[in-house]
């Protein structure tokens, strides 16, 4: 799961699980979750997005993160560091509610929401079944994100890129790097939402998420956030410069180039 991912992730189940009096909005209840998530998604994008540039650029080019920020001032200006964010301003609901969704079913198959291992399982479940919208959002993204000469673009759009790409390499060319996001993305999913449920075991007076404060939820929910990064990070790496190098077919190939940075290298941002 990516950082921006992390960050919608935490702030929409957060503002979910810390509404809990929506049901004097009665039929009107399952819209206000909606837009409350639409709201928390945006947030989370917006918040994000320009560090998760950052993170990219430094992922695929061996720079600092002063070297990066200066360079992208510079010669891009202040959006070059939303570049490609339509994507997953677009694409986020649909990941926000198959991965909430799929958890949500799953986790019932099990005792309750106090087993954690049954909150692994679901979690894996949950960031597999968004890959199916994450992995052409992402790859736009990234393609985006490194576009660095303002007067010679490439693509003029997320749109624009998903059309030569697919006119010029096929519907599956938009799947690149499905493999490594599965194998990110489960485990991310996974650790993120039992380490959510465990902080919230462990925070709560009766041992649920309900009877928290927002505080409390946003502990749980950047704790989980921090452990579910450090975990699948490497691979979110290997996703990256996979996905970014047209000229590259095999995962093999990956970071064996002098000029690629190493699998630890932005971790900070």
């Amino acid at each position: 799961m990516s950082r921006s991912h992390h960050t919608m992730l935490t702030v929409g189940y957060c503002s979910d699980h810390s509404n809990r009096k929506l049901e004097q909005f009665g039929y009107f209840e399952p819209v206000v979750h909606y837009l409350i998530g639409v709201i928390a998604g945006i947030t989370g994008v917006l918040t994000g997005y320009p560090l998760d540039t950052v993170r990219i650029r430094q992922q695929t080019e061996a720079q600092n993160f002063y070297r990066c920020c200066s360079s992208i001032i510079r010669n891009e200006g202040m959006l070059g560091f939303f570049k490609g964010m339509s994507s997953p301003l677009v694409s986020f609901t649909a990941i926000h509610s198959i991965a909430f969704g799929v958890y949500g079913n799953t986790i019932k198959l099990f005792d309750n929401y106090h087993n954690l291992i049954g909150s692994f399982i679901a979690g894996n479940l949950a960031g597999i079944a968004q890959c199916c919208i994450c992995i052409p959002s992402e790859l736009l993204k990234i393609k985006l994100q490194l576009q660095m000469n303002n007067k010679q673009k490439l693509y003029m759009s997320s749109y624009d890129c998903a059309q030569k790409m697919i006119k010029q390499h096929g519907f599956l060319s938009m799947y690149k790097g499905t493999w490594i996001t599965v194998a990110r993305d489960g485990p991310g999913y996974g650790v993120w939402f039992v380490t959510y449920e465990f902080c919230a075991q462990k925070l709560s007076r009766d041992g649920t998420a309900s009877s928290l404060t927002s505080s409390q939820l946003l502990l749980a929910g950047g704790i989980a956030g921090i452990m579910s990064w450090i975990c699948n990070y490497p691979s979110d790496v290997i996703k990256t410069q996979f996905q970014a190098d047209d000229s590259m077919h095999s995962y093999r190939k990956v970071n064996t180039r002098p000029d690629m940075p190493s699998l630890t290298e932005s971790l900070n941002v």
